[in-house]
């Protein structure tokens, strides 16, 4: 009983002491103090492209700059969020090249970093391999760089990843987007589009986003006329006939126009969990929104509500930018928001759910309409933040990275959350000790709500909507040693609810996930 009991001491919320525990959520002070940093290498513009999470606990950033010149650089950072001096010049590499940039961890602790160099008029797709130093390594194409030109004008970079030892780059051209595929010593695949390059027109979709299977089937995320868009390159390089309709899924319909998939990670059984955004028509602005399909790409229907999963951080627009899983399995979900009349993200924002798209309300940064959501800017002055990509660390710790903007300065900035306590579900009965539940627990329209009583003298309850908006009251509830209350919510919308009850001792907080 005990055991129960500290279970529901961490779920139902003491609303002033549990999820305002620091040592459980929110910034991490152990990284730069509070959790957060900002860096200017060029005393120009620096933007993020890539985060990633070393083994050794050590932290990889990449992206571009602009001052007097334009480049790419690479920092690595200790785990305190001090530079790493061992690496490039005092912890930083700068590079002659352009963003927005790729980057890949191989075994040997090397890097794979891919960005975009000028050759005569254009721009052409140049990968780079670095020692664990930052020293580029001669024996991997010339002097430590392979360039490849996919087009007869500029080739941009959108996204790299290696896979069974072969290098994939999404690239985007003046009129469309190709796949690049290298093996590991940086020499063209012939086995994929016979030359190594998709072939024109083999990507019917704008991707934004790419993920390549144990199989080295390369599936691409983005848009396709406003809406949701997914493709699948099978291992040679063809689009693969077998995934959606013809290759392509295009998915989202019953939703306003306005939806784009922007990052995507695969399960361990091959399913696809794929983030973006969504227009809200009703509140003019996008909401966040985490869809999960199988192998073939139709939605499971069991993740989230008929396979999405969407919320709304703030009044104005959500669009989620990384997404990837913590060790027990849990989603961890990023990106920025900014109000309806704003025009540039005015702050990051994390959020956790389960692998069947139940939001973890332990997860949260303490309001009563956080629910599992934490939001944070890099510096406090901050008047524009972008996210621009996620890593989760073996501690799972949430690494968030982006850019920031302070008077005229647009700097590096880097987040580090605590990975919070894993939520193991509402519990079935009360057990020993004060406290709150609701049975049963995700609900379709009605639940019992049983709340232990301190003291004698009425109960108030007040219930919230995912955005804060208070929804429904209840004063003067009659109450005893245990109050019992069906909650009713059948003409209600589906989705995140905030039940706060309130007695002349204690006030509790419920978070509930209506389906």
């Amino acid at each position: 009983m005990k055991n129960r009991s500290r279970i529901l001491a961490g779920l139902v919320v003491v609303f002033s002491i549990a999820f305002c525990n620091a040592q459980s959520v929110g910034l991490d002070p152990t990284w730069n103090d509070d959790g957060r940093l900002t860096a200017d290498f060029s005393g120009g513009a620096e933007n993020a492209s890539t985060v990633h999470a070393l083994a050794d606990g050590k932290v990889l950033v990449t992206g571009s700059y602009t001052a007097f010149d334009t480049g790419v650089f690479v920092a690595r950072y200790h785990q305190t969020g001090l530079l790493d001096e061992t690496f490039g010049d005092q912890g930083v590499l700068l590079m002659d090249a352009q963003g927005p940039v790729g980057t890949a961890i191989l075994p040997d602790g090397s890097y794979l970093i891919a960005a975009a160099v000028v050759d005569g008029d254009d721009l052409d797709l140049a990968i780079f391999r670095l020692s664990d130093a930052g020293v580029p390594d001669s024996g991997f194409g010339q002097d430590g760089r392979v360039v490849v030109p996919v087009s007869n004008g500029d080739d941009r970079v959108v996204a790299m990843n290696v896979q069974n030892g072969s290098i994939t780059v999404l690239v985007t051209t003046m009129d469309e987007q190709r796949c690049v595929r290298l093996h590991a010593d940086g020499t063209l695949d012939g086995s994929f589009s016979q030359d190594g390059l998709s072939d024109t027109g083999e990507i019917p979709i704008g991707a934004l986003a790419m993920a390549v299977t144990p199989d080295n089937a390369v599936v691409l995320v983005g848009y396709s006329s406003q809406f949701f868009a997914l493709s699948r390159l099978a291992a040679d390089g063809s689009l693969d006939q077998a995934f959606g309709d013809e290759g392509s899924v295009i998915d989202l319909q019953e939703f306003d126009l306005g939806c784009a998939a922007r990052a995507i990670t695969l399960m361990d059984n091959g399913d696809l969990l794929v983030a973006g955004y969504v227009w809200g028509g009703l509140t003019g602005s996008e909401d966040m929104v985490v869809v999960r399909y199988d192998a073939q790409g139709s939605r499971v229907p069991t993740f989230g509500v008929g396979g999405v999963f969407r919320r709304s951080m703030n009044a104005g627009h959500d669009r989620a930018s990384a997404i990837g899983f913590q060790s027990t399995g849990s989603v961890i979900v990023a990106g920025d928001h900014y109000a309806n009349d704003s025009g540039g993200a005015q702050g990051c924002w994390a959020i956790r759910c389960t692998p069947d798209g139940v939001e973890d309300p332990s997860f949260g940064d303490g309001e009563p309409w956080s629910y599992g959501a934490i939001r944070f800017v890099f510096d406090t002055g901050s008047s524009e933040v972008k996210c621009a990509g996620m890593a989760i660390t073996a501690q799972d710790e949430v690494l968030i990275a982006g850019r920031s903007t302070t008077g005229q300065e647009t700097d590096l900035g880097i987040a580090r959350l605590h990975g919070g306590p894993q939520w193991t579900g509402v519990p079935a009965s009360l057990g020993d000790g004060p406290g709150a539940f609701a049975f049963p627990h995700p609900f379709a329209n009605t639940t019992w709500i049983t709340c232990e009583v301190e003291s004698g003298g009425p109960l108030h309850m007040d219930l919230y909507d995912a955005r804060g908006v208070k929804v429904r009251v209840w004063k003067e509830l009659p109450s005893g040693p245990v109050f019992t209350m069906q909650l009713d919510l059948a003409g209600s919308g589906t989705g995140l609810y905030t039940l706060v009850i309130s007695s002349t001792a204690k006030v509790r907080t419920l978070r509930l996930v209506k389906l």
